[in-house]
């Protein structure tokens, strides 16, 4: 078998990552995830945050603008979530 190097600035990313986060009330899960998706898509790339609690996103909207918000209430079923980021994909 043999092996491939390439520079990585040669190569083309067709999806965005996977990511998950886990972890109780107060740990730092909304803040971390703000962290990485501006991290992600730099100074001014755009993402949304699909909010589940209450609008508690939205507290720290002031460090990481720009971005845009969707308020996702119950029922928090595996199909609504998927239809929320679809809606969020095609914004």
């Amino acid at each position: 078998m043999s092996y491939t190097i390439r520079p990585s600035a040669d190569m083309e990313i067709k999806k965005a990552p996977t990511i998950a986060l886990a972890g109780p009330t107060g740990s730092g899960k909304t803040e971390s995830s703000l962290r990485i998706a501006r991290g992600y898509v730099g100074p001014q790339g755009k993402f949304c945050v699909i909010d589940t609690e209450e609008k508690r996103a939205l507290y720290k909207k002031a460090r990481y603008q720009p971005w845009d918000w969707m308020d996702f209430q119950p029922p928090f079923s595996p199909e609504n979530y998927r239809k929320a980021i679809e809606a969020a994909k095609g914004y």
